[in-house]
């Protein structure tokens, strides 16, 4: 009996390892399903993560290519051939047809619409509203990303708060790779415009923009000479903890292909007016995470929220003062900051900077 049942768990496992293979497949043929060469990078990430080690490498050269091609269309095409070759042989061992799937795919969709979202992301949403209590609604694929790509409404919040909805999802993004962002009204996200974006970031030095900006607005940071060091320190308000967002009447969360916030900013549509260039933020929004911890978690027709899982440590306190008033107006709590004085104490105990533009 113990031999049977041994023999059953064996064949429960193959079973599952053959699903998440046929699976891994199945996103590899997402791009020629959908006739979108910009889907490819991110469908092949998701093969990725599902795929056997054996054929790991292959996926990760092709990524790679696919990613330098939506900036530079003819780059690297010989280096395709031997990783596709090696994939289709794969495809072939575990009894995958890609031509049939691409085909029946096609003809379904033709007679339903677009498909919709992925498995993954419908586990995810399930267990956040087990965990959280809230409801998502209107569950809607992001046009031109992958089906791990969603736009939602939530609600019944209960006590449950935007911001620990945000907090939630982003505790997710090693596991999903799908980035939280809370979106109000802006422009579609795009995106074929995004890896165009990213490649242009790498080219642009955040230091010397924040500092460039300081002298022209005339900041002193003369007039923080004796910032606040402890997160003890406070302003006439209490300190700005929760995102500012609407949702329940307005905006929507979305999932984005991304590991970072400063990489799901590119995927979007949005433009502050004229201030900067859209990858000029991307590199900013960088900056902003990597020496701070302030992430990218809500947008809107004219702001941007950065949530921090702590304050910022007292050493940088002065430093991430200045670096505020340079990027943009700044928002404490749901009000607006002028005053140098005022930012450097504020500093020192938020955990959302908020920024606008005109």
């Amino acid at each position: 009996m113990a031999d049977d049942s041994a023999q059953g768990a064996d064949e429960d496992n193959d079973a599952d390892l053959l699903d998440r293979y046929l699976t891994a497949c199945e996103w590899l043929c997402e791009p020629r399903i959908v006739g979108d060469r910009a889907v490819a990078p991110a469908a092949f990430r998701e093969a990725h993560a599902l795929a056997p080690p054996e054929i790991q490498r292959e996926l990760e050269i092709l990524i790679d290519v696919l990613e330098r091609q939506l900036v530079e269309p003819d780059f690297g095409r010989a280096a395709m051939g031997g990783p596709t070759w090696r994939l289709g042989r794969w495809m072939e061992e575990i009894g995958f047809d890609p031509e049939s799937y691409v085909r029946a795919q096609k003809t379904a969709r033709r007679r339903t619409g677009p498909a919709g979202p992925s498995q993954k992301v419908l586990r995810l949403t399930r267990r956040a509203t087990k965990e959280l209590g809230v409801s998502f609604e209107d569950v809607e694929v992001v046009p031109h990303l992958t089906r791990s790509a969603v736009v939602m409404a939530a609600t019944a919040f209960g006590d449950v708060t935007p911001t620990q909805v945000w907090q939630w999802f982003r505790a997710e993004v090693e596991r999903s790779r799908l980035w939280p962002l809370w979106v109000g009204e802006i422009d579609d996200v795009v995106e074929a415009k995004a890896q165009v974006t990213l490649a242009a970031s790498e080219r642009i030095d955040p230091v010397r923009i924040l500092k460039d900006r300081r002298a022209h607005r005339r900041i002193d940071p003369g007039d923080l000479d004796a910032p606040p060091t402890t997160a003890t320190t406070t302003t006439d308000a209490d300190p700005a903890t929760e995102l500012r967002s609407t949702a329940g009447g307005g905006d929507r969360l979305h999932l984005l292909p991304a590991e970072h916030g400063w990489i799901a900013f590119a995927h979007l549509g949005w433009e502050d007016g004229g201030t900067s260039r859209r990858s000029e933020h991307v590199a900013l929004l960088r900056h902003f995470e990597q020496r701070y911890g302030a992430e990218l978690a809500r947008i809107d027709g004219a702001t941007l929220e950065l949530h921090l899982a702590a304050p910022v440590e007292p050493a940088l306190v002065q430093q991430a003062a200045l670096d505020r008033l340079s990027y943009g107006n700044t928002t404490f709590g749901r009000r607006e900051l002028f005053d140098v004085e005022e930012v450097g104490a504020a500093t020192a105990t938020d955990r959302v900077w908020g920024f606008w533009w005109d």
